[in-house]
């Protein structure tokens, strides 16, 4: 199309020359013209008479559009599963870890980790792990205290940033992440934090009984 308009102004002697603009950013009319087909999208009544609409546009309803369906159906879906996940009474504890989990950043994170790893990082998340708390509360061990610390709850906090017995494990982890070392969050979802601290977790054992060895795996390029 546009070579036979070229082709119609030279025909007529006019020079021709195409120029590329940004869409509607910054341009007046585009930006007041992007106003009225929102302003007619959300409410009919905005919309032009149909007598000053082109013919194919004065059909009753308009066809609607797919793409603009598909649209609404997933805003809404999502609108719908945040306040479900609001209510969630997990809500608050991995919302702590990972605000941006609706967005899908442990997707994004599960993709460069393995099976294996990444399974072990939901242990972490939801503190369904082998640890004595939780395998107490589910009447597999006689005591929720650490094996180690026979005073102390052995829970994830604990177990991360507390329990003497992995004292030298998480000294190799401060020298790498320094004071994010502490911040069970970091830990958890950054992409280079978490080879680090499934290392931690393979020096110290305290899973093997359960889950195996969990090798490291690598780290992403800095």
């Amino acid at each position: 199309m546009i070579n036979e308009l070229c082709n119609d102004l030279r025909c007529r002697r006019s020079d021709v020359k195409v120029c590329w603009i940004s869409g509607h950013d910054g341009v007046e009319g585009n930006e007041k013209a992007d106003e009225e087909a929102k302003a007619a999208a959300k409410n009919p009544a905005n919309t032009s008479p149909k007598n000053n609409l082109p013919i194919f546009l004065r059909r009753d309803p308009l066809p609607l559009s797919i793409s603009a369906i598909k649209q609404a159906q997933y805003d809404a879906v999502k609108k719908r599963w945040s306040r479900l996940w609001a209510a969630s009474p997990r809500y608050a504890h991995l919302n702590n870890i990972d605000p941006k989990m609706l967005s899908g950043s442990f997707v994004n994170l599960a993709a460069t980790l393995s099976r294996r790893h990444a399974s072990m990082l939901v242990w972490i998340r939801t503190k369904h792990s082998s640890l004595n708390k939780h395998m107490h509360r589910i009447t597999k061990s006689d005591t929720p205290n650490c094996p180690h610390c026979p005073e102390s709850v052995e829970d994830v906090p604990h177990y991360i940033l507390s329990c003497p017995h992995y004292v030298q494990e998480r000294f190799l982890l401060a020298r790498k992440l320094r004071r994010k070392a502490i911040e069970i969050p970091h830990l958890l979802t950054d992409t280079k934090a978490v080879p680090l601290f499934l290392a931690f977790i393979n020096s110290t054992g305290r899973f093997r009984p359960t889950f195996g060895n969990v090798l490291t795996p690598t780290q992403p390029n800095s």
